[in-house]
């Protein structure tokens, strides 16, 4: 239950890095309200987190994960920053997917498809990933989209970056570890920085925001697989949901990537 109190004012500074945090614990004098340590998808009501003589009141929250951040500033430090929110266009997990073709799996030397071949390839690029995990759950954070799928889709345009010349790829016209194609964008950062990553990501919600508007009735987890599969040819190419993947890159780009995500997404993104 919400509390019947006024709710107190709080002032966040205007530069916290993660817009779509859930919900936040405040120090009050020298005593830090608390909430449960883990909350796993419970909704929790700020009404009752005591401190300092004080009861908190504020909107009910939804925390997904545990991990917090510090952030101090002037006399007010803001303690247990929660996990900043990265479903806001779907879960990869509740997505079908039949994984890699055959034209994708023979030349990574796999004698299998499907969505083994697919957790093959993206266990094999698990650990130059984790290079970039830091920069990855970081963009994912701040657009509020899994990290998991942004890996998946590194893993499927560049390995991770281990098949690049320079930061470039498909003759030279793809860019860094999400391949952004200079043909059509105007390149931002460095190959395999934050800047970069987060370019390709804002590609990837525009693609995914197209689908949603002309597949209105799919659900976000169907809009969230016709983007990742527009993001390799365009939201043109999706013409239905079975075979959305006809025209991309082996027919299987969005399948493919799904597939990987859901590996990552099982290994810390």
């Amino acid at each position: 239950m919400r509390s019947s109190l006024e709710q107190p004012q709080i002032n966040v500074p205007p530069y916290l890095p993660f817009p779509n945090l859930d919900c936040y614990q405040i120090v009050l004098g020298h005593k830090v309200l608390t909430s449960p340590a883990s909350l796993a998808e419970e909704e929790v009501s700020s009404e009752g987190w005591v401190g300092a003589g004080h009861k908190a009141q504020g909107a009910s929250c939804k925390v997904q994960d545990a991990e917090c951040r510090m952030l101090t500033s002037f006399h007010t430090t803001f303690s247990g920053m929660c996990q900043a929110r990265t479903d806001c266009y779907g879960n990869v997990n509740r997505i079908d997917t039949t994984g890699a073709s055959c034209n994708t799996a023979k030349p990574e030397g796999l004698n299998y498809c499907g969505v083994q071949a697919s957790r093959k390839i993206a266990e094999r690029d698990l650990g130059n990933m984790n290079r970039y995990k830091i920069l990855i759950k970081r963009v994912g954070e701040a657009l509020c989209i899994e990290p998991a799928v942004i890996a998946g889709i590194i893993s499927r345009e560049s390995h991770a970056g281990t098949i690049l010349k320079n930061g470039w790829g498909d003759n030279g016209n793809g860019f860094g570890l999400m391949q952004v194609d200079k043909r059509h964008h105007n390149i931002e950062g460095t190959w395999n920085g934050e800047t970069h990553i987060s370019q390709g990501t804002r590609i990837l919600i525009d693609m995914i925001k197209k689908i949603q508007r002309k597949f209105p009735r799919w659900t976000r987890d169907q809009q969230l697989k016709g983007g990742i599969s527009a993001y390799n040819v365009g939201p043109g190419n999706v013409r239905s949901y079975e075979r959305m993947d006809i025209g991309t890159l082996h027919d299987d780009y969005g399948n493919d990537v799904v597939a990987r995500a859901q590996y990552f997404k099982q290994h810390g993104y």
